[in-house]
Formats: structure tokens, sequence, C-alpha cells
């Protein structure tokens, strides 16, 4: 099977990869008041109307470790569906799925009223794995591939860092969460359509 290349995942990539280096020419990215002033995520500021909020924290990381880790994660994750879904489903899926995580943590912040400055693409990326759950479950033709084993190994690794310290675990379910339910409405581009109906046909 002829796999088609990850134009998408490369994009959301070099998007973060470019706000990061934006962070750091604008000063330390380590400094709460300099990540609010760029766009970070936070509760308060969010209530007052700074709504955007909730789409730029998505591009933005705390360190080039944070960056790091959830820049691989992405283009493990990118870089296996994309061929077999198309970029617009990866693209909404991260996106929308990264909004939905955001919105979630911000709704857990004022439900506790325990605020943290967020940033990160970590909803966004699990996101990705909540697709590739939902297409296991429900589309096994397009991830063939993939045994229950790997599936939930991936899961346990996925969720075992959520046991850490300073993770936004709202953040995560929300965009594992989303990304899942998502699949439901997004379209499938008609390529992708096309080899799964052959797939179909001739399996």
């Amino acid at each position: 099977m002829k796999l088609r290349p990850v134009i998408i995942t490369v994009l959301l990539i070099a998007i973060n990869v470019i706000c990061f280096m934006l962070e750091v020419v604008q000063g330390s990215v380590s400094d709460g008041q300099q990540l609010l002033e760029q766009g970070a995520s936070f509760a308060p500021y969010i209530r007052q109307g700074e709504y955007y909020r909730l789409v730029t924290s998505i591009f933005m990381h705390f360190d080039i470790t944070h960056l790091a880790n959830n820049m691989i994660a992405l283009w493990a994750l990118g870089s296996y569906l994309e061929p077999r879904i198309g970029g617009l489903r990866i693209f909404l899926t991260f996106f929308l799925g990264g909004l939905a995580g955001n919105i979630l943590s911000f709704a857990w912040d004022e439900l506790t009223g325990d605020y943290a400055i967020s940033v990160g693409a970590s909803g966004g990326v699990f996101a990705l794995f909540g697709c590739i759950l939902f297409l296991f479950l429900f589309r096994r033709n397009t991830v063939s591939e993939l045994s229950a084993f790997r599936v939930i190994m991936a899961l346990g690794f996925l969720f075992a860092g959520n046991f850490e310290s300073n993770v936004n675990v709202s953040a995560h379910l929300g965009g594992f969460t989303g990304g899942f339910l998502l699949q439901i409405f997004v379209p499938v581009s008609g390529k992708t359509q096309e080899k799964q109906k052959q797939n179909l046909d001739f399996s």
C-alpha cells in the first residue's frame, strides 16, 4: 500500500517550533508573566473575555524538553494517522481536540478555584490518540495492522505521564475525549474513503 506524505503533521510541528522560537526571542519561556503576555491559558483571564488564550496556548511550551516531548509524540501519531485518514482530519482532530482540552482545563480550574498557567500541544496530541482508539474500535480496516495489545500498551504509556507533577490532566483527558468523539463528525478525505472501500471489497 502506497502511503501519502504527512504534510499536515510536518506543518503542525513547524508551527509549534516557530512559536517556541518566538517565545525564546521575546524572553524567558519559564517566566509566568512572560507566558501570560504571549497568550498562555489562565482561567481568570479567559473568564474576563480573553478567549483567544484557549487557542494560542496550544502552540506554546514551557521549555525545550516540553516542546520536544510533544513534537516526538505528534510525529509518531501524526505520521501514522495522516496517510490513513488524510491531512484535513489530522488538522481538525489536533486543533479541535486541543481546544476541547483547554476548555475542560478552564472549566476544571473554575470549578476547583485552583488556577494555573497552562501551555502545550499535549491536548492535541492526546486527541490524535483518541482518534486512533476510535478507529481501532469502529473503523478497524483503517488501522488493521494494530493489535489490541499494542493499543493497550500505548494507552498505558500515554496516561502514565499524568501522574507526574505539573501535568494538566484535565487538558489531556479533554483532548483525548474530544479527539475520540470528533471522529463521528470529522469527514474522511475522498481518497481515504476510496481506499477503505477497496480494503473492504478485496480483504
